[in-house]
């Protein structure tokens, strides 16, 4: 902030001063770190609030689908709500409860909407007398239904749907160890990247000027 609101206008205020001509180098340089500089809170605070403008007018369906397309965090948060979905589920059937009943539960509980109207729909086509093998492709990922119907054959669907719940808690937790693997060269290269910008930004203007000065 120091050096976007005080060295860098400084340092444009003389080459414009002096009707200094820079290299193209050091001229891009100079712009690029000034914008980093200047516009990179308001670029996050604008992220910020679309996602709230987004939750609020869009609905937190759409926001949830949007961030299940983010880059590497997606997968993720999809894991996660797939292992909490699946492992509620399964807890309610071996507790007992009717199949289409426990789906209702497991929708009002729910906290991604997403599976919650699949719940919502599977129940209703479950109280139809529809097997739940049939048409669980329709709502949910589709590799599930022999899943499915292989419990539904044992009469062991609660088992099936823990054991699938436990899957993707194992796919979570792998694929958070990745991130927490990656994330710190993610982050020290962006930083290297953002220190260079704002070093060629402010160096390379200024050896311009010297030498321009030198040379008058």
């Amino acid at each position: 902030a120091f050096v976007a609101y005080f060295v860098l206008p400084e340092i444009e205020s003389m080459i414009n001063e002096f009707g200094i001509v820079l290299p193209f180098v050091a001229e891009a340089s100079l712009k690029a770190s000034g914008f980093v500089s200047n516009q990179g809170l308001w670029l996050g605070v604008s992220c910020v609030a679309l996602a709230l403008v987004g939750r609020l007018f869009a609905g937190i369906r759409i926001v949830r689908l949007a961030l299940y397309q983010v880059p590497l965090f997606g997968q993720l948060w999809s894991w996660i709500s797939l292992a909490e979905f699946f492992r509620q589920w399964a807890l309610l059937l071996d507790r007992g409860i009717q199949l289409s009943l426990a789906l209702k539960l497991v929708a009002n509980g729910q906290r991604d909407p997403i599976l919650s109207d699949a719940s919502r729909k599977l129940a209703d086509e479950v109280e139809h007398g529809t097997l739940l093998s049939d048409v669980v492709q329709d709502h949910l990922p589709r590799d599930l239904a022999s899943m499915i119907r292989w419990g539904e054959e044992r009469q062991s669907l609660a088992e099936t749907l823990d054991a699938t719940g436990q899957m993707y808690k194992a796919r979570a937790e792998a694929h958070a160890l990745y991130l927490r693997t990656l994330f710190p060269a993610l982050l020290f290269l962006i930083v290297i990247l953002l220190v260079t910008l704002l070093t060629m930004g402010l160096f390379l203007p200024l050896m311009s000027l010297l030498n321009e000065l030198g040379n008058t």
